[in-house]
């Protein structure tokens, strides 16, 4: 999928002669801090390659750590908003927005990260561009595998997640966590 993107922009710019090539700078807000693995494997190498395929002609200026400003949550209306031009973010910190997206949170759904990711990239090019995502440009979609628990403490029974803080990244699973007794946090 990543291969397609850059082979599209390398192809779009080629369709512009030198003389008429300007330089772009977009704004990527997301908030993840730099060092995070998303950051550093997927966000920096992608554009990084955008820049070398563009012959530095686009340039991707990165601002991790919501450095903009707003809370995660707000990402999705800066993007729409015009005030960036790319965001990383989760459908699941805006609930409702975007709630077909909300089946690749159903506990237990996902048995491995990389078919849930076809599938629902799959669905988000036929079934969702034009409703869901209207006010922008999607370039990616994928999801995690299952989740883990991670604890100072062993979690090794039931009993065990009963007052256990655990990050909730949606809706879906901070009723999950509750239901299983933890206390969920977003």
């Amino acid at each position: 999928m990543l291969a397609r993107l850059i082979a599209a922009v390398a192809v779009t710019l080629g369709m512009f002669s030198p003389a008429r090539a300007q330089e772009v700078t977009l704004r990527l807000h997301e908030f993840l801090p730099l060092n995070s693995v998303v950051s550093a494997e997927i966000i920096d190498p992608w554009a990084g390659r955008i820049e070398a395929a563009s012959g530095g002609r686009i340039k991707i200026e990165i601002f991790p750590s919501m450095q903009l400003g707003g809370k995660p949550a707000d990402l999705v209306d800066q993007l729409v908003d015009g005030v960036v031009d790319i965001v990383w973010t989760l459908p699941g910190y805006t609930p409702g927005r975007f709630p077909r997206t909300e089946v690749f949170e159903l506990p237990f759904l996902v048995a491995d990260a990389e078919s849930a990711s076809r599938a629902y990239w799959e669905i988000a090019q036929s079934d969702m561009i034009a409703t869901d995502f209207k006010d922008m440009q999607i370039l990616g979609t994928w999801v995690h595998g299952p989740g883990v628990v991670h604890s100072s403490r062993p979690v090794l029974r039931l009993e065990d997640m009963a007052g256990l803080k655990l990050r909730a990244p949606s809706r879906i699973t901070a009723q999950l966590l509750e239901g299983l007794g933890a206390v969920a946090l977003g």
